[in-house]
């Protein structure tokens, strides 16, 4: 497989659930080779309201992909918030 450049999707804010004043959004890394990438979120919002999931090999094409979600007070969701992946 030769080098694949990550596409990247935004996650909508989740409301399945009621989190009471927070609020969960999140990007999708999907389609890169090889591993590693980096993701950052910016503004910083601090590494205990960020989880970023291991990533998955598509047995079909052996490219990966992985999610990272942050979670944010509800006051604070009106900001603009950036997902960065570096490959």
């Amino acid at each position: 497989v030769s080098p694949t450049a990550p596409s990247v999707f935004p996650l909508t804010p989740c409301t399945c659930e009621d989190r009471g004043s927070l609020v969960t959004f999140g990007c999708l890394a999907k389609g890169y080779f090889p591993e590693p990438v980096t993701v950052t979120w910016s503004p910083n919002i601090g590494s205990s309201s960020v989880r970023t999931y291991p990533s998955v090999q598509q047995p079909s094409s052996s490219l990966y992909s992985l999610s990272s979600q942050a979670t944010v007070p509800q006051w604070l969701a009106g900001k603009t918030y950036t997902c960065q992946v570096y490959h």
